[in-house]
């Protein structure tokens, strides 16, 4: 599940990750970036999945970092906006 929720012309995103297949958590997390999203919330019932989220931001994901982490969430933020 995706939503959004846009504040003072900062895209904001939230995912729910339903599988920890490395190539859904990448498409999903691809798919949102080539969309604008400035910050997303990603939810997750397993922390190996953070690995895989954190693998995808740094190789990927250009101008995103992860500024917070969460036993089941994380929110991953572009660092250069627009």
């Amino acid at each position: 599940m995706i939503s959004s929720e846009s504040k003072e012309g900062v895209r904001e995103g939230e995912i729910d990750l339903g599988s920890l297949t490395e190539s859904a958590i990448r498409t999903v997390l691809t798919n949102s970036y080539r969309l604008g999203y400035d910050k997303i919330k990603i939810n997750f019932r397993d922390k190996r999945a953070l690995r895989v989220i954190s693998n995808v931001v740094d190789n990927q994901l250009i101008g995103f970092e992860i500024i917070k982490k969460g036993g089941d969430h994380c929110i991953i933020e572009n660092i250069f906006p627009q």
